[in-house]
């Protein structure tokens, strides 16, 4: 049910409530993963959270601020606050995962020539929230010494699985992670 304040918040372009957040603070731990998508359509509003448009990374935001986001995906919370130093993360992991997807959605509403360019792209895609997904995933690995995108590759298999995703859909998922890079 907790998705259903998030879904409702970006259709109507405004925040979660702040009771809404805080019981997710005290009552979320009290879930598994798996009772987050005991269905399809837990799986398909999921989906419909994912979708990009504005709003999607501030929704993102407070869902893994009050660690909803970790709860129902305890692969994501693997990178929560992972300070690694290279090039790429100027931020933690964390945060520099959720920023690609703030990029990602600044495409719904372009301001530059090169934004209009990708945007158009975007609006080609049949399934841009699998993109949301890939990206949400796409660092995971980072949190070992493995080759990252292998080992992202292979936990995000086991959650697009616990929330019954479609082999297709899994499969595009699992390209984007494994060659991000």
């Amino acid at each position: 049910m907790w998705l259903s304040a998030f879904e409702a918040a970006l259709d109507r372009n405004c925040g979660v409530s702040e009771k809404v957040v805080t019981c997710i603070e005290r009552h979320g731990e009290r879930y598994s993963p798996e009772r987050f998508f005991p269905t399809n359509n837990e799986r398909d509003r999921l989906l419909r959270v994912l979708r990009p448009r504005t709003g999607l990374y501030a929704m993102l935001s407070t869902m893994h601020d009050s660690g909803l986001l970790g709860r129902m995906f305890p692969e994501f919370q693997k990178i929560y606050c992972l300070v690694i130093r290279d090039f790429y993360h100027k931020y933690t992991v964390d945060e520099h995962t959720l920023l690609t997807i703030r990029n990602l959605e600044s495409l719904c509403e372009p301001t530059t020539q090169s934004q209009q360019r990708f945007s158009g792209l975007l609006k080609e895609l049949h399934n841009p929230e699998l993109l949301v997904l890939a990206l949400l995933f796409h660092d995971v690995g980072k949190w070992t010494n493995k080759n990252h995108s292998e080992e992202g590759v292979r936990m995000a298999l086991v959650a697009l699985r616990r929330i019954g995703l479609p082999e297709s859909d899994i499969g595009s998922v699992e390209f984007l992670i494994r060659h991000h890079l």
